[in-house]
């Protein structure tokens, strides 16, 4: 269960939630793959949704594909589509209350489904490394001390 998407699958189960959504950049980049600016992320027991805009829509169905990718000319468009995700799913809905503005929490409150705040979920999913982010994490020290090194000989 390495993959974040299954990682997030089993907390919500955990969590006793219908599904995790998500608005952050750097979940969206840890769950995806994908770095962006903006989008919405919504898992659910068997499917999950990525909502984007046309930016993204090249990069999300070639490097995600175990996702539904749902681009939206406007943002009415993205929650319309979001809601009839949000009707297939029973249960609360996990957010970050961290990462999730108040203007985004009155807008998802809009779409009628019950939202859960879970912290401690989105802590839990990034805590534990796979071998594969502890080299990456290793490979990234690694250039930044050659980094640092060369810099002290240009002094």
């Amino acid at each position: 269960m390495s993959h974040p998407l299954e990682k997030a699958r089993a907390l919500a189960c955990k969590h006793k939630l219908g599904g995790v959504l998500t608005l952050s950049p750097v979940y969206l980049r840890y769950l995806t793959g994908i770095s962006m600016s903006r989008g919405t992320l919504l898992i659910g027991p068997k499917k999950a949704s990525l909502f984007i805009d046309r930016r993204y829509a090249f990069a999300a169905v070639t490097l995600s594909p175990e996702f539904e990718v749902v681009v939206s000319a406007t943002l009415a468009e993205e929650n319309a589509a979001l809601k009839e995700r949000l009707l297939a799913i029973q249960g609360p809905i996990g957010f970050d209350p961290s990462t999730t503005t108040v203007e985004q929490f009155q807008t998802l409150s809009l779409l009628g489904h019950q939202l859960e705040p879970t912290s401690s979920l989105f802590s839990e999913l990034r805590r534990p490394k796979t071998p594969e982010e502890i080299r990456a994490i290793q490979a990234a020290c690694m250039l930044c001390a050659q980094g640092f090194q060369f810099l002290l000989q240009q002094i």
